[in-house]
């Protein structure tokens, strides 16, 4: 169970063309009253209200360690180009979510192993890599997952490139192998 934010226009998709600024739905208080296992928060650095969700990001990490409930952060860089995002953009996203109070980052692929393992060298926290907006064919996904872990990556943390499949168990499985089996393809 976690607590998350979502967009004001409800969209939290690639076709949503509100601002990515990111609102509470939740407080740790009510998570940890749930029987939350985590909170979650995202932070999209294109947003057009940043510092207030850096704030608000901060709030929830603060509260989170007083209540002993592990933040995930959802951080996501704002320059994004075709086959992931820059390292960069991604080393820094990680550096601010942890500086923030992170205790496990999600974020975005850098498109490959070399630059995935300069993007988390300096983490503090686990980083785990999201697939993407869009629905992969299954081979790119398993690529993908590939890629992250070998470079550095600890984890995938997966929407709609599983739970949209034909096949979601299966996919689950065969990724779940790549990470803990280390069987890499396409490396």
């Amino acid at each position: 169970m976690a607590v998350t934010t979502r967009r004001p226009s409800g969209g939290a998709t690639d076709a949503a063309r509100a601002p990515a600024l990111q609102v509470p739905i939740g407080t740790v208080v009510e998570a940890v009253e749930a029987g939350a296992d985590a909170a979650l928060y995202r932070i999209d650095l294109d947003a057009g209200d940043e510092g207030r969700m850096l704030a608000d990001f901060a709030r929830t990490a603060n509260e989170a360690a007083r209540m002993g409930l592990p933040l995930v952060a959802e951080a996501f860089p704002a320059v994004r180009r075709e086959g992931g995002a820059s390292l960069e953009g991604v080393a820094h996203a990680i550096r601010l979510a942890v500086d923030l109070g992170a205790d496990l980052v999600r974020t975005a692929f850098t498109g490959s192993s070399n630059s995935m393992r300069a993007a988390v060298a300096d983490a503090a926290v686990p980083v785990l890599v999201g697939g993407g907006g869009l629905l992969r064919p299954r081979d790119e996904l398993s690529g993908l997952v590939s890629q992250a872990i070998a470079g550095g990556a600890r984890g995938v943390l997966l929407g709609r490139n599983l739970f949209q499949r034909d096949d979601p168990v299966d996919t689950a499985a065969d990724l779940a192998s790549l990470i803990h089996g280390r069987t890499f393809v396409g490396v």
